[in-house]
């Protein structure tokens, strides 16, 4: 499974968890793709301008006691807070915020496939640096529970502050969409307000 991807200094660099198998080995050859050794991939990285790969894998959070994906910048602590699913705004590509209801999540969980899959094309690998594919989201509706546990931690949605009693999601905006179609919005969830500096 692709762990990252994003397009930096004119390369598009992807992360996998495992080597890819041959047939997917030429096909990333044929689209002008290279395999890079894991022995130098800190220094690929470091020549694209991307962090180690310990970040990655989530070390730079891993003293936290609840999941934290690599893409959360570091921050000291968060506090577990019951707000209403009604107060979360998701943040889009172009940096403008959505209740969660307007998002192309929530729409296509109401069956608007279409709008989140153009959502999704146009800005995985930029913006959108992990599987969310239509397939995976699918998946992810199918076996939900809030929060889910992850190698021993809970995944809350992790959210900061904007305004008096309204919250910019930092992760979570698919799980938010699905409890949000369950019809929990005014509904008070657990979500961890994190301290970080955007």
């Amino acid at each position: 499974p692709m762990l990252f991807t994003c397009d930096a200094a004119g390369a598009h660099v992807v992360v996998l968890d495992s080597a890819p198998s041959v047939g997917k080995a030429d096909e990333i050859s044929q689209h002008g793709g290279h395999l890079v050794r894991p022995a130098d991939a800190d220094m690929v990285l470091a020549l694209l301008g991307l962090p180690e790969p310990l970040y990655f894998e989530g070390a730079v959070h891993s003293r936290h006691s609840i999941v934290v994906p690599y893409f959360i910048k570091p921050f000291e602590h968060y506090d577990l807070e019951e707000v209403p699913l009604s107060a979360l705004r998701t943040p889009l590509p172009d940096q403008s915020l959505l209740p969660v209801r307007e998002t192309p999540h929530f729409l296509y969980l109401e069956g608007e496939r279409e709008q989140y899959e153009e959502y999704f094309e146009a800005h995985a690998g930029k913006q959108i640096c992990e599987d969310h594919s239509a397939d995976s989201f699918d998946q992810l509706r199918e076996q939900f529970a809030y929060p889910f546990v992850f190698e021993g931690k809970q995944a809350f949605i992790l959210v900061q502050p904007i305004e008096d009693g309204v919250y910019r999601i930092l992760d979570g905006n698919h799980r938010a969409a699905i409890l949000m179609h369950q019809g929990a919005e005014n509904a008070m969830i657990t979500v961890a307000v994190c301290h970080v500096s955007l």
